[in-house]
């Protein structure tokens, strides 16, 4: 026997589907809108708004990638759909209360901007 027919090698389901779906398109949407708000926050060098917004797209990209890779079926010790209620809502919250921020203290048109595109990741 060759050493080399020891090696195995594993695979990763990938649902496409998922990113066709109503909570894929939705977490395709909220991530564009986080980025667009990023890149404002950037414009404006708002450090305490560019830190929230990069937290929230990384743990929505954290919950597309677990759902994209079906990993959420591996780890079955989370209940994945109010995880992703409890992050939704949380979220909805904190961006409600920073663009509120935003709004009412920008002095730079890209801290108005980013306010503007975080409010509307609420609505």
């Amino acid at each position: 026997m060759s050493e080399y027919q020891d090696i195995r090698t594993t695979t990763m389901d990938v649902d496409i589907g998922f990113l066709k779906s109503k909570r894929g398109v939705l977490k395709l949407a909220e991530m564009m809108t986080l980025l667009v708000g990023f890149v404002c926050f950037i414009a404006a060098s708002r450090s305490e708004h560019i830190t929230a917004t990069v937290i929230e797209f990384l743990i929505t990209l954290f919950l597309l990638l677990m759902y994209l890779f079906k990993l959420n079926k591996k780890l079955t010790f989370f209940f994945w759909p109010l995880i992703d209620a409890f992050n939704s809502v949380f979220a909805a919250v904190y961006f409600i209360v920073l663009s509120m921020i935003a709004l009412r203290t920008y002095t730079v048109t890209g801290t108005l901007v980013g306010g503007l595109a975080s409010f509307q990741l609420c609505c």
